[in-house]
C-alpha cells in the first residue's frame, strides 16, 4: 500500500479516538458576543443569554459604555452550563432595585468572569438570590456582586424565608479572586 494511502487509513482509525476525548457538550459550543449596553433587542445579553445554549460562552465586547441596566426584570438562563465574560470589574450589570439581575434556572454550572453585578433586589414569601440565583452552581472569577437584596415578605413569620441577598445557589458557589 503506497505511503499516502497508509497515512489516510490511519487518520481515519483515529479519528473514533479523537472524537471520544472531546467531551459532550463542548464540541458544539458557540461563543456569543454582546456589542450594545441595551437591556433588550439584537446584540444585547438578554438577546445573547436567550439564544445560549448548554456549553456555550458570552462575551460581552461593549464600546463606549460601561453598564447594562436592567429595565424588563432578571436576565433569564436556560442552559444548564453558560459562561459570561466582562471586560473587568468596572463593567457592571445593574438590576435597579427592582429585580434579580440573573436568574439560572438551568441544573450545570453558570460562569462568571470579570465584571460586576450589582443592585438586585427580590421581595417574595421565599426571595432567594438577591442578584443571582442558581438552580446548579455558580463560579465566580473576579467578580464583584454588591448592593443586593433578598427579603422575604408575607403574612406570618413562617412565610418569611429569605436567603443569599448576594449569590443563591441551591448547589455550590465557588469564587475565585472575587468579592460578594
Amino acid at each position: 500500500m503506497p505511503r499516502s494511502n497508509m497515512l489516510s487509513a490511519f487518520a481515519l482509525a483515529c479519528l473514533p479516538m479523537v472524537l471520544a476525548v472531546v467531551p459532550a457538550g463542548e464540541a458544539g459550543a458557540a461563543t456569543i458576543t454582546v456589542n450594545n449596553c441595551n437591556d433588550s433587542g439584537v446584540g444585547s445579553l438578554r438577546d445573547a443569554v436567550a439564544r445560549a445554549v448548554s456549553g456555550d460562552t458570552i462575551i460581552v465586547r461593549t464600546r463606549g459604555c460601561s453598564r447594562i441596566s436592567l429595565t424588563h426584570g432578571p436576565i433569564a438562563i436556560a442552559a444548564n452550563d453558560l459562561t459570561l465574560i466582562g471586560p473587568g470589574r468596572a463593567f457592571t450589570i445593574h438590576g435597579g432595585h427592582a429585580s434579580q439581575v440573573l436568574m439560572h434556572a438551568g441544573t450545570g454550572v453558570l460562569r462568571l468572569k470579570a465584571l460586576s453585578i450589582t443592585h438586585g433586589r427580590i421581595e417574595a414569601p421565599q426571595a432567594f438570590g438577591g442578584c443571582i440565583y442558581s438552580a446548579g452552581d455558580v463560579q465566580l472569577k473576579d467578580v464583584t456582586v454588591n448592593h443586593c437584596v433578598a427579603q422575604g415578605i408575607g403574612t406570618g413569620s413562617a412565610d418569611n424565608v429569605a436567603g443569599g441577598g448576594g449569590i443563591y445557589a441551591q448547589r455550590n458557589v465557588l469564587l475565585t479572586s472575587s468579592a460578594v
